[in-house]
Formats: C-alpha cells, sequence, structure tokens
C-alpha cells in the first residue's frame, strides 16, 4: 500500500469503485528544485500530498515571507480557500528542496486547472 493509500484508509475508508476512480485522479510529480507550485494571486487547482520531502506554505506581509505552514513526509496540503472557493489566494507554495532530498508531490484537480502546471 503507497504512502497515500495508507493516508485515505486512515481518514476515511472508500468503496472499491470510489477507491479505484479516486487514486486513478492522482498524479505522481517529482518537482524540479525552485519550483512554485502556486503563486501569490493564482487560483490553486490542485490539493497535494507529499509522500516524501518539504513543503512551504507562505505568504508576504510587510515585506517579510511568513511562514504558514511546513508540509512534511506523507501529508496533504493546499490553499484551501482558494481551492473550495476559486479564488486568487495570498499563499505561495513552494518545495523545500535538498540536495540529497527531492520532493516528490502527488497532486489532483478535481476543477479544470486555471493554468498550466507542466
Amino acid at each position: 500500500m503507497s504512502s497515500l493509500e495508507k493516508a485515505i484508509a486512515d481518514f476515511s475508508p472508500l468503496s472499491p469503485e470510489s477507491r479505484t476512480i479516486f487514486f486513478n485522479a492522482w498524479k505522481y510529480w517529482s518537482v524540479p528544485k525552485d519550483y512554485f507550485l502556486l503563486r501569490e494571486h493564482a487560483v490553486s487547482d490542485y490539493m497535494y500530498f507529499i509522500e516524501k520531502g518539504v513543503a512551504r506554505i507562505y505568504y508576504h506581509k510587510n515585506g517579510k515571507e511568513i511562514t504558514e505552514w511546513i508540509a512534511m513526509d506523507e501529508q496533504f496540503f493546499l490553499s484551501i480557500t482558494s481551492y473550495f472557493q476559486r479564488t486568487p489566494s495570498h499563499l505561495i507554495i513552494q518545495p523545500w528542496n535538498h540536495p540529497r532530498y527531492m520532493a516528490f508531490i502527488i497532486m489532483i484537480s478535481w476543477h479544470s486547472p486555471t493554468s498550466s502546471m507542466m
């Protein structure tokens, strides 16, 4: 069982049919260094699960970067208001990469993306 499957099973069991549909919607992606998963003022099209790595969710205030959340191995993360309300986000989401520690992200979109990710 993958770490995503385990996380979902721990959260809520799914019927076999729902499980198949749900897991087929997720896409695995190895995120390149310095890539922005979400830029400030963009609408969030994706929910993420970090299989291995670290992602930083932050915003700007008075010229400073304020970290709102650090997502680590086997955690979900997103700009929740932007994703569900389809409004521009004040958050920036970016993986923290280390030369020996690449972020492996799994992403899903239940919306038609407003912009291309890749």
